[in-house]
């Protein structure tokens, strides 16, 4: 399998000089809130409903959506 070149490189050079600290910038945030999110939702389920569930949907909808990039990735090309 050929490795891919990130995102992030493909689209920044194409972007205005005057751009591209916010477009990257945006791509920080948006990491940045992809792994905070769930782990502050799984936190405040986890007193509710215990720890070993909130961590099982955690785990399970992590895995699922990388089914999801997995199959997305395969169906470009």
């Amino acid at each position: 399998m050929q490795h891919s070149p990130a995102r992030c490189e493909t689209v920044i050079p194409q972007a205005e000089a005057h751009e591209r600290a916010g477009l990257l910038s945006a791509f920080y945030v948006v990491a940045y809130l992809s792994l905070s999110v769930p782990a502050i939702l799984t936190g405040l389920v986890a007193p509710l409903a215990g720890l070993p569930p909130a961590a099982g949907v955690y785990g399970a909808v992590v895995i699922v959506l990388a089914l999801g990039s997995l199959l997305a990735m395969l169906r470009s090309g």
